[in-house]
């Protein structure tokens, strides 16, 4: 989703729906919405937001992007309602069910009275059995995403560059360490979703067994300020000059995880909660001999 793009969901975004395309583009919203009302900082809305004639500051722009964090709410109830809803009929068939029972075994009883509270039953848990489905499981892997995974278990390249703050970073003299690098933006909503899990693990865990790195394409004075603004405790950088796979994340965010031998354990897709990252940070490490660097196009 471009800028424009979402700037112009933010200024006119009205329309009430369970389309999951344009869930997407509510939860992009919402991210920033939710982001603003837990740390009371406005101030990290991306620049062509802020200055649009019916910006941040402006009141219709904020009860338009009120309205839409409700849309993502309802939306959501709502999968939950259909789950209940199935739940509820298939207790009740069940209760029928019980209730027409014969008393004993030695009387019995026309198969048509179960007949149809046995196919309403099938149906329920056919709902419910595609509605979990639907609701809990991850989208599938793009083609992006498949040559990114298809790195879990490879010795992650080395690369150099400075961070924001003038300190060189080396991936080769981290060795010995876990290392956590956060592919990431500014203007990414779901990068600001996951923000303070990654802030809250470096807060909780010893920089002498975990590094945290965040990179990013935005330049180093956008990221310097965003993280003076925000509390970010961990180093930052720009993305650039690095070998595969790291120049070839297009869409974030991403997070690669490498063990303490410098192979590459995880690569995961999309925001992160707290609980995952912890346990990145303190699992074993990669068991087994590393594989070779895939190919272009994967492995």
């Amino acid at each position: 989703m471009t800028m424009s793009h979402l700037t112009e969901l933010v200024i006119s975004s009205k329309r009430t729906t369970t389309n999951m395309s344009h869930l997407t583009e509510l939860y992009h919203i919402g991210c920033y919405v939710r982001f603003a009302k837990n740390h009371q900082k406005p101030g990290f809305i991306p620049a062509q937001i802020e200055k649009h004639p019916h910006g941040w500051g402006n009141r219709r722009t904020e009860m338009e992007i009120a309205r839409t964090d409700r849309q993502i709410s309802r939306i959501k109830r709502f999968s939950v309602a259909r789950s209940l809803c199935g739940y509820r009929l298939a207790a009740v068939i069940s209760s029928q069910m019980s209730s027409d029972s014969p008393a004993s075994a030695g009387q019995p009883q026309p198969s048509r009275r179960f007949g149809p509270a046995l196919s309403l039953l099938a149906v329920a848990l056919a709902l419910l059995a595609f509605e979990a489905f639907y609701y809990f499981s991850a989208p599938p892997l793009d083609e992006e995403q498949k040559a990114l995974a298809a790195w879990e278990g490879v010795r992650a390249p080395d690369f150099s560059m400075t961070n924001v703050d003038g300190q060189a970073v080396r991936l080769a003299d981290l060795r010995g360490k876990r290392v956590i690098i956060n592919f990431w933006a500014t203007w990414c909503a779901p990068c600001l979703e996951e923000l303070p899990n990654f802030i809250r693990l470096r807060a909780e865990t010893s920089p002498t067994n975990v590094v945290i790195l965040g990179l990013s394409t935005d330049d180093a004075a956008t990221q310097k300020t965003f993280a003076q603004r925000n509390g970010v405790n961990y180093p930052l950088a720009v993305l650039q000059n690095v070998p595969s796979p790291y120049r070839d994340i297009a869409k974030i965010p991403v997070t690669l995880v490498m063990d303490r031998n410098g192979v590459i354990q995880h690569v995961v897709f999309s925001a992160q909660d707290f609980r995952t990252l912890r346990k990145f940070a303190v699992e074993p490490d990669f068991a087994g001999a590393a594989g070779t660097a895939p190919a272009a196009g994967g492995r």
